[in-house]
């Protein structure tokens, strides 16, 4: 038992406490993500999504089975980090569909505005919320 005691008494002395003690290190933000079909144990790109470094999506891209690019989002903020708008691009890089987006003082989603540049629509949403 001596033993035991002298030899914690001498690691505390070298510095293993402080080895201990470490802070973790910063958390790692994601950048990207990848994500992929398996099809007949063949990994085809699906999607690719990138990420600010305040952790925002900034935009997505899906693609076809060949690799070639099906569409992209690209997402916009305010100061606040709401996302305001949504502009979605086809496969020639036209847009072909632009969302914008509304909040309250609190940060709730109020109104969506949509408008399909190939359809010719434009739709509108309003949100209302309750609270207990």
């Amino acid at each position: 038992m001596k033993k035991i005691y002298v030899f914690l008494l001498l690691l505390s002395f070298t510095g293993f406490n402080k080895l201990l003690a470490q802070e973790a290190s910063p958390e790692k933000k994601v950048k990207s993500v990848t994500g992929y079909n398996l099809e007949n144990k063949k990994k085809e790109l699906d999607h690719l999504t990138n990420f600010n470094k305040d952790g925002l999506k900034t935009d997505e891209t899906e693609y076809f089975s060949d690799g070639k690019v099906k569409n992209k989002t690209v997402f916009e903020y305010d100061s606040n980090k709401h996302c305001i708008k949504e502009t979605r691009y086809n496969t020639k890089g036209k847009v072909e569909k632009v969302v914008v987006f509304e909040y309250d003082a609190t940060g709730n989603k109020t109104r969506e505005n949509t408008v399909n540049t190939v359809k010719h629509t434009r739709s509108e949403k309003i949100f209302e919320y309750s609270y207990y």
